[in-house]
């Protein structure tokens, strides 16, 4: 028998006894409902319509959504109907033996039709987790670490036990000596620099090469600039202002503000 088929068997076990003890409570609740259906002015054969509606309803939800489970399908609606039921035979019950009876039964009547269906849902719900691990569609049952762990190294446990809810581990050790092998890693990066995992440590180099380089826009001096017009204004006295502007790179409001001075000067020196 394949381990598959072994679970299918267990878990079908498991829903017969359920479905054996549901049955033993819908037959005490049998009395308390026809009571019930009594204590509403329903009498006669009628009055065992409430107990077949009420409970039967419940039992074959149950069945329809243990069919359901087993054979891997969606059973939240059947689910829905088995709690209704129940809740409402629940009710029924705990009306009819506080009315008739004592306090105490009423609560034993009422809680076990209500246990019994949320026995029988956590039943439910282990059959499809079963199949979902099996199918590797849920995560694995994450490491414990010992209390010694948490109190001593609390910064690592927590790095280990994050890892083993991203990375799936599941054993204590294998999370451990991930969360080391991280921090080691970190601690060999140039500089002592923390960057997210899965980035590439920004080198000295890697940043030279993603900073441009800054042009020297520096201004020349005034003195330059007159030297300049000077010397080009001995090259070729009769340029305008405009063609002495292109030749010294700069304005031509700048180039005529130093070019008047210095023909000033020319015209004295030549008188």
């Amino acid at each position: 028998m394949t381990g598959q088929a072994r679970g299918r068997w267990t878990a079908g076990v498991l829903a017969g006894v359920l479905l054996a003890v549901e049955a033993v409570i819908v037959a005490e609740s049998w009395r308390g409902l026809v009571g019930f259906a009594a204590l509403i002015g329903i009498h006669g054969v009628a009055a065992w319509g409430v107990p077949v509606t009420l409970d039967g309803v419940s039992l074959v939800a149950a069945l329809v959504a243990l069919r359901a489970e087993l054979a891997g399908e969606a059973s939240g609606l059947y689910r829905a109907v088995l709690f209704v039921f129940t809740a409402a035979s629940a009710a029924a019950n705990y009306w009819h033996a506080r009315t008739t009876g004592s306090e105490e039964a009423a609560i034993y009547l009422g809680g076990m039709s209500v246990a019994v269906a949320v026995v029988f849902a956590l039943a439910l719900r282990q059959i499809r987790r079963e199949d979902r691990r099996k199918a590797g569609t849920v995560t694995g049952r994450l490491p414990r670490f010992s209390v010694a762990h948490w109190a001593r190294y609390p910064g690592l446990t927590w790095r280990a036990w994050s890892l083993a809810i991203r990375d799936g581990h599941t054993s204590p050790r294998e999370a451990l000596d991930a969360a080391l092998a991280l921090r080691g890693q970190k601690a060999a990066r140039p500089g002592g620099q923390r960057a997210a995992i899965g980035r590439p440590v920004a080198t000295a180099t890697t940043r030279s090469r993603r900073r441009p380089k800054k042009v020297d826009t520096k201004r020349p001096s005034a003195a330059d600039t007159e030297a300049a017009v000077l010397s080009a204004l001995a090259t070729n006295p009769a340029m305008t202002n405009a063609e002495l502007a292109a030749a010294v790179g700069t304005s031509e409001r700048t180039a005529r503000r130093y070019r008047r001075p210095l023909e000033t000067v020319a015209t004295a020196t030549s008188t």
